[in-house]
């Protein structure tokens, strides 16, 4: 289906990262998707709901929302801290889903990161953005030529 600019969107996303590994260092037990808006237009993000299915007793991860273009090597926040961070949940066996409200924050692009915290199970999230699209002013799409090229 075709993204509309006059009413609300919505974008799903089913993400998975790797069980937690304290000896891994290569970076993969981070999840980057990125999201970047139609040419024209940005993004006026309303809220994240981030859902999950525990496996067994455990299951714990890191949901975050980053403005732009984000990545890190390192683990994403508690291992980095980050100024563009929107967003971010913890969810575990005990509470498996939640909802990050956005305020209407404006962006071109937006990043979302997943990560396991748990040496034992993958974590598996389906993540809905919800948001508008609106199109840019001129100064608006200079403006993010230099913030988000």
């Amino acid at each position: 289906m075709e993204r509309q600019s006059d009413k609300i969107n919505r974008q799903v996303n089913f993400i998975h990262a790797p069980p937690y590994d304290a000896e891994e260092s290569s970076g993969i037990q981070n999840t980057w998707l990125y999201d970047r808006a139609p040419e024209g237009y940005k993004f006026i993000l309303d809220s994240v709901v981030i859902s999950g299915t525990k496996v067994e007793s455990e299951w714990d991860g890191i949901f975050a929302i980053y403005d732009g273009h984000e990545y890190t090597h390192w683990n994403i926040y508690p291992g980095v801290e980050s100024k563009e961070l929107l967003g971010r949940i913890e969810l575990n066996a005990y509470e498996i889903t939640g909802t990050i409200q956005l305020n209407n924050w404006e962006c071109k692009e937006y990043t979302m990161a997943v990560r396991s915290t748990n040496p034992t199970n993958a974590f598996k999230v389906c993540v809905i953005v919800w948001y508008y699209l609106r199109k840019m002013s001129w100064l608006e799409k200079l403006q993010y030529a230099v913030l988000q090229p």
